[in-house]
């Protein structure tokens, strides 16, 4: 029991730590772009969008700033983003800017493309609508995005092995609202016999009620065969707040309760009131590599100490195939319980490689 607790606090501890790193390592959002102008001065900010004739750059010194097109040399991001150019052609693209090469566009579908600045007639944060878009032709398909995960391996000969795990999840995410809803499981064989089954359904409502808090609410279900567990199901309620909130930066603490039922193959069904704490956070990285951790503490509210629950999923996701939807993921999932069912393990820890690919 011991060993168990403090592998899985010292696996969390890491996590906890490597989101800080990384929270520490990334410049100020006014720092991160640059455009430059005609008549040789560098603006630093956060280039917000340009469309029309019209470039919106968010900076410390002034707040956001508007500069028009015929004033502007070259643009230079820190991240990729959509740009569209005056023949129609769009690309998810890191802006770069010199004296010397001028104007480009690297890390594209096609590498790197050299261009004038004025070919570039709007620039806009990648997964977000097209600014020049008509309000009324964005329909309820521009909200919803979708993203499936594969992963499976086999062997025969000496040894027969399948182990099969699946993951598909949608979401709606509006100015003020975000939806989610997902399911995933685990299969495994070793021999012919069954060492893994399981299956988990998600759904997730957060509703904004300033830039920063907002209001949740939450919906598991859980099967695992292999931990006794015929169905456990969670409902929770409670508050979040944005502690970081930018363009592929998100940091989001919350805290709600719950009421959680949980029926077993071979144990007393269990009911119980529980709180639920911790935090989602979300970072893009270098060439679009991206890395979320997600962590929630789950005690029962009549003894804390003695029955909890802990879960935690790190997940580095790396594009390929030049920005056209197709991920590969590795995740690392910990569930720790207390006080789990007869001759069933605390802690699950669970590695996962997989196939991704993402539908907007």
């Amino acid at each position: 029991m011991k060993n168990a607790i403090t592998t899985t606090f010292r696996t969390l501890f890491t996590a906890a730590v490597i989101s800080c790193l990384l929270t520490a390592a990334r410049p100020t959002p006014a720092a991160a772009d640059q455009v430059f102008l005609q008549n040789g001065s560098i603006i630093n900010g956060r280039i917000k969008t340009f469309s029309g004739d019209t470039l919106e750059v968010e900076t410390n010194f002034a707040g956001t700033l508007q500069i028009k097109a015929d004033k502007i040399k070259g643009l230079a991001t820190d991240m990729p983003m959509t740009a569209r150019m005056d023949n129609g052609d769009t690309f998810v693209a890191q802006l770069a800017y010199d004296d010397d090469d001028g104007q480009r566009l690297s890390n594209s579908s096609l590498g790197t493309i050299k261009l004038a600045a004025s070919e570039i007639k709007a620039v806009w944060p990648k997964n977000q609508p097209d600014p020049e878009a008509p309000a009324a032709a964005r329909t309820a398909d521009d909200v919803w995005s979708a993203k499936a995960t594969l992963g499976l391996s086999a062997s025969e000969g000496n040894t027969d092995k399948t182990n099969l795990n699946g993951k598909f999840t949608t979401t709606r995410k509006t100015d003020f609202d975000r939806l989610n809803l997902g399911v995933q499981g685990r299969y495994a064989t070793d021999e012919g016999e069954e060492t893994e089954n399981e299956i988990i359904a998600t759904g997730k409502l957060e509703r904004d009620f300033s830039d920063h808090l907002f209001a949740f609410g939450s919906l598991k279900l859980e099967r695992d065969k292999f931990e006794d567990l015929d169905l456990r199901s969670n409902l929770t309620v409670g508050l979040g707040y944005f502690v970081i909130k930018e363009e592929g930066h998100e940091f989001k603490p919350r805290l709600g309760f719950g009421y959680e039922v949980s029926a077993f193959q071979s144990s007393p069904n269990e009911e119980s009131f529980v709180l639920s704490a911790g935090w989602d956070y979300k970072r893009d990285l270098w060439k679009d590599l991206t890395f979320t951790h997600a962590f929630t503490y789950l005690p029962v509210l009549e003894e804390p100490t003695d029955e909890y629950r802990l879960e935690s999923e790190a997940i580095v996701s790396y594009p390929f195939a030049g920005g056209t939807g197709w991920n590969l993921d590795f995740s690392i999932r910990h569930q720790y319980d207390n006080s789990p069912a007869a001759n069933v393990d605390r802690l699950d820890t669970y590695y996962s490689l997989g196939l991704t690919r993402e539908f907007k």
